[in-house]
């Protein structure tokens, strides 16, 4: 999420940090991220729920809709999470990447 965005409160910083954290995890372990549940997954789905902003306010992995289903669509289609486990430095570069692309979605969502 952007600084400058509007939904850069406290809870949406605590979302993204906790979500980039199952997508290191889950990409490291050759997962799609989110697929398998558990309580690190879970709760930081949940985060999503205390979003001031966010479409629905469900609960939800970050980056949330519309971008969670494109990301994971296109994470699939390159088998990025089998390459994540064969090279982890690889998994740090794809969440760091994912960062900036959805600070830029909101930010260019939010003008």
């Amino acid at each position: 999420l952007s600084v400058s965005s509007a939904r850069a409160s406290p809870a949406a910083l605590e979302w993204a940090s906790a979500g980039a954290a199952v997508w290191r995890r889950d990409l490291r372990r050759g997962l799609l991220p989110g697929t398998v549940p558990d309580a690190q997954t879970t709760a930081a789905c949940n985060l999503a729920e205390r979003v001031p902003g966010l479409a629905g306010g469900a609960s939800q992995l970050w980056p949330g809709e519309p971008l969670l289903s494109s990301i994971l669509h296109t994470c699939s289609q390159l088998s990025l999470p089998v390459l994540s486990r064969k090279h982890p430095t690889l998994a740090d570069a794809l969440v760091h990447s994912l960062l900036r692309e959805a600070s830029a979605f909101h930010t260019r969502e939010d003008n």
